[in-house]
């Protein structure tokens, strides 16, 4: 932000200009204790789904994820159903290897 070229700023909100690259897309938002971001990376990765999202709150999780493959890192099953993995149980952490082969 420190190198954008701003149009205008006004007390709370602004709207500018910055190189058009690597990410394409960032962003950070704040509201109290409630934190969101989000940038771009590449489309579709060796080490990770081509498309996710994890969220928590409080006590509740939520998990979208494309391909539904399981047999991942990211500890998601394709398929569970009242804590029982149905299919696709994940790589369990031991077998995770800590660098790239």
């Amino acid at each position: 932000m420190q190198d954008a070229f701003l149009l205008f700023y006004f007390l709370i909100e602004g709207c500018g200009f910055i190189h058009c690259c690597d990410p394409l897309v960032l962003g950070s938002s704040k509201c109290c204790c409630l934190r969101s971001t989000h940038f771009t990376a590449d489309c579709c990765p060796n080490d990770r789904p081509c498309c996710f999202q994890k969220q928590k709150t409080c006590c509740c999780v939520s998990v979208h994820r494309m391909p539904c493959t399981g047999s991942s890192r990211d500890g998601v099953p394709a398929c569970a159903v009242c804590g029982q993995v149905i299919f696709g149980a994940p790589v369990p952490p031991e077998q995770v290897p800590l660098a790239p082969a």
